[in-house]
């Protein structure tokens, strides 16, 4: 017995010795693939492991079968390292384009081609068009559909499948039930997640549930939906979560003195934004700014979509604007909305705005104006949250046509052309776990026979181009660009560099055409009241050196809730 479990041992031990690969030993493998008509390809194979080199002919095998070639076979003869293999790909089977027998259907017997992108018989595409048979039947109000293949039809060199189909019955919506601690109407959910009822039940739309939830910006899932069938009817339960979309941001912007005052300027901007107030996915925005001693905007909206459970919406829009003691400009927009994902739409719009000068002082480049345009606009984002997103894009544009009329000061009236279009585009993106980069690009232009003053874009300060005073430079075109460069050390908290740049042109009493531009660094702080921002800019501006005492500071608190 002693004798016998030496011999045992050592009997294992030579064999767990011989079975290593030899570290430096190579395996030669010399294939010929040998086609129909007798044509030859040869092919060099080298590997330091044998089982890779079976993996190769198993492979060239499985791939001649999927092409078409179902007698494929190979004759393997194998000496040490060295392996010869014939593969004898023998004929290519064609795709039979036969029939599929729908039972208990109305119109009897129906014909589908399950092979009618494929001229040659593939394994692979035999699944594939059985599977998007399967799918176009539970996305049409039959979740219950079974596919079993009946028999397998062989025709000289063709081969085909004929699959007996039992639909089920049909399935329409009937009704959801929602749950969780979120105010929202049942209605207006059943059509914004194309759930409406008495129409046939979709798979592919319970699957997009918790995504287009979390599109409203608003809501998200905080489960998976469940579904009761009843007799031809789906009933969904929806589980609901509150997501942080109501937004408060207060900014302030330290203006160093000019250089005949001590005092340093203070401007101020303050924005609400909140959502389902009216428990409809409903938007409210408030926005004021003073960006100098005399200057101000007002800025307000609210939006409404799914009017009457439609996917078309009403938007409104007020906004304000007083130019110090030199004119006063209202504007009200009327849009109409078509959502067509989430929150994004693209829609008519409609705006009336006039310009009024308050200066008694008669000048060319000011006059009183009554505009009356219309046009197209276009929103659409895929932020991953609603503050400081870290990837997502967003974009927003309008185009806009109309007739201006023009009093001027000595009374004389004209009516004219006008042209405006704006864009905005802002893409986020990760580069490291915690690295992020911001890029930014804003264009505007107003185009018409005469321009005036009054009526300019402004741009300049936090949001449009840093390093310079609030809404210090009318333009009657520009674009600019901004990257930014983000460091997080929290979710929300992160440090950045900065660079931003503009070119602009206006040509009222003169041409004026430059091209600004601005750097500087910030950081972004979570507190238990939000988001705290500091941001230190410098610019240049025409010829003017970059002198540190006219650099800019903003201060930002922004709170979700």
């Amino acid at each position: 017995m002693k004798h016998f479990v030496t011999f045992l041992i050592l009997l294992l031990l030579a064999d767990f010795t011989f079975s290593q690969p030899a570290g430096k030993e190579k395996f030669s493998l010399h294939l010929s693939l040998i086609s129909e008509n007798g044509k030859i390809k040869t092919r060099e194979y080298k590997s330091t492991d044998s089982s890779e080199i079976k993996s190769i002919i198993e492979t060239e095998i499985a791939t001649l079968h999927n092409k078409g070639f179902l007698l494929a076979y190979d004759s393997t003869f194998k000496k040490d390292h060295f392996t010869t293999c014939k593969i004898f790909a023998g004929c290519r089977y064609k795709a039979k384009t036969d029939s599929v027998f729908i039972k208990k259907d109305s119109l009897n017997t129906l014909f589908y081609s399950l092979f009618k992108n494929s001229k040659y018989y593939s394994y692979s595409a035999t699944l594939r068009q059985k599977e998007n048979l399967v799918k176009t039947f539970e996305n049409t109000g039959y979740p219950f559909i079974s596919v079993t293949c009946d028999s397998l039809i062989f025709d000289n060199q063709s081969i085909g499948f004929r699959y007996i189909i039992d639909k089920g019955p049909l399935i329409l919506y009937d009704s959801i039930s929602l749950h969780g601690d979120v105010l929202v109407k049942s209605k207006f959910l059943m059509r914004y997640l194309q759930l409406p009822s008495g129409t046939p039940y979709s798979e592919k739309n319970i699957q997009a549930i918790p995504r287009r939830l979390s599109q409203t910006g608003f809501l998200e899932s905080s489960r998976s939906p469940d579904l009761w069938f009843g007799k031809d009817k789906a009933r969904i339960n929806i589980y609901l979560k509150k997501k942080k979309a109501n937004k408060f941001e207060g900014i302030a912007g330290i203006i160093p003195p000019p250089n005949d005052s001590s005092k340093l300027s203070v401007t101020g901007e303050v924005t609400l934004y909140l959502v389902n107030t009216l428990h409809h996915a409903d938007k409210f925005s408030l926005h004021w700014k003073k960006y100098d001693a005399e200057g101000q905007l007002l800025d307000a909206e609210f939006m409404y979509p799914y009017l009457f459970n439609f996917p078309a919406g009403m938007d409104l829009k007020f906004n304000l604007l007083k130019k110090d003691t030199s004119y006063i400009n209202t504007l009200v927009k009327v849009g109409v909305p078509y959502f067509f994902s989430g929150n994004n739409f693209a829609g008519l719009k409609y705006e009336q705005k006039t310009t009024r000068v308050l200066t008694k002082t008669p000048s060319s480049s000011t006059a009183n104006i009554n505009l009356n345009s219309a046009g197209l606009y276009f929103y659409w984002n895929n932020f991953d949250r609603i503050m400081i997103p870290r990837k997502g894009l967003g974009i927003e544009a309008e185009v806009m046509t109309g007739k201006k009329e023009i009093k001027k000061p000595d009374g004389e009236k004209s009516n004219e052309d006008y042209f405006s279009q704006h864009l905005q585009m802002s893409y986020h993106f990760p580069v490291a776990k915690n690295f992020g980069i911001k890029t930014e690009l804003q264009h505007g232009l107003l185009s018409g026979k005469t321009i005036f003053e009054n009526e300019l874009m402004r741009i300049g300060g936090y949001k449009t181009l840093r390093g310079f005073d609030e809404e210090s430079m009318s333009v009657q075109r520009y674009v600019s660009g901004l990257v930014e460069f983000k460091a997080f050390f929290g979710e929300y908290s992160n440090t950045f560099l900065f660079f931003n740049a503009a070119s602009y042109y206006k040509n009222i009493s003169e041409k004026i055409n430059d091209s600004p531009y601005g750097f500087g660094w910030g950081i972004e702080i979570e507190t238990p009241a939000g988001v705290l921002s500091l941001m230190y800019a410098l610019g240049k501006q025409f010829d003017n050196p970059i002198e540190l005492r006219n650099s800019r500071v903003h201060i930002s608190l922004v709170n979700a809730f």
